[in-house]
């Protein structure tokens, strides 16, 4: 009976530390939708959340993963964009929270940690 309770502690741990990140993600993308962080911080802290979760079974993990990429590719190619007009971080910044698929991705993302947060709530 120990072993079993112990396996249950560890399951809990596991959902209580996902439950941890999702809500982390909300405060990012919040974050990044008032302008209070750039989209560099947010693909660093995205990518450093969906690596840390303990549970990555199922599409949604691989549709968050998906975004994520989306968004890098859409940050690469407007940095390159911006190195050859010579314009600064900040221009990447502007340009980037303008575009329709950037907010498609967030919203995608947000909603993807809301629908974990409720399923494992």
């Amino acid at each position: 009976m120990q072993v079993a309770k112990e396996g249950m502690m560890s399951d809990e741990w596991k959902v209580e530390h996902d439950l941890g990140q999702y809500r982390l993600m909300l405060d990012h993308l919040t974050a990044y939708r008032e302008k209070k962080l750039g989209i560099h911080a947010l693909l660093s802290a995205l990518k450093g959340l969906l690596t840390a979760l303990e549970s990555k079974n199922g599409d949604w993990f691989e549709e968050a993963i998906s975004e994520r990429a989306n968004l890098e590719i859409l940050y690469a190619v407007e940095c390159d964009r911006c190195e050859e007009a010579g314009c600064g971080f900040d221009a990447v910044d502007k340009v980037l929270f303008e575009l329709a698929s950037v907010k498609r991705s967030i919203q995608n993302i947000e909603l993807i940690a809301r629908e974990r947060l409720g399923a494992l709530s």
